[in-house]
């Protein structure tokens, strides 16, 4: 799975995670948002344009890594396009952004009935659960102590 960020695909609209997330569970508007692994930014953006004061990092699109602490961390479709040997590391760096009791929500694709060459089945990291089950994408969620 060498050049993941070759997965990242330019969206119109924010992703349809992001909206589920939002209908279902919304965040408070003085959050801190931090778009893991953002690709082209499009759903950071919308979270901009909806009053948030939300950021995007990308290895690949945006590297600069931001200095804030986070309230919320979205890391959406990365872990399906990464080795699973490097999971756990992107996980950990996750965590590294968040302030305490702070939200991580990661969203892997639900349809894949087997690995392919660019993407790969993720079960529920250990410490999440599963908070959106579609026949599309799974979404796990963690509150760090």
């Amino acid at each position: 799975m060498q050049e993941s960020w070759r997965t990242a695909i330019a969206r119109k609209k924010p992703s349809l995670p992001l909206r589920k997330i939002l209908s279902l569970y919304g965040f408070p508007k003085t959050s801190i948002i931090l778009d893991f692994g953002c690709g082209r930014g499009r759903d950071y953006q919308h979270l901009l344009a909806l009053g948030y004061d939300a950021y995007g990092y990308d290895p690949h699109f945006q590297p600069v890594k931001p200095s804030n602490a986070f309230d919320i961390v979205l890391c959406t479709y990365v872990l399906n396009s990464r080795e699973k040997e490097v999971e756990a590391e992107i996980i950990e760096e996750i965590k590294s952004f968040c302030r305490p009791k702070a939200e991580i929500y990661i969203t892997v694709r639900s349809d894949l009935k087997s690995d392919t060459k660019t993407q790969r089945f993720v079960e529920c990291p250990e410490g999440f659960e599963i908070r959106i089950k579609t026949k599309a994408f799974l979404t796990y969620h963690k509150v760090i102590s």
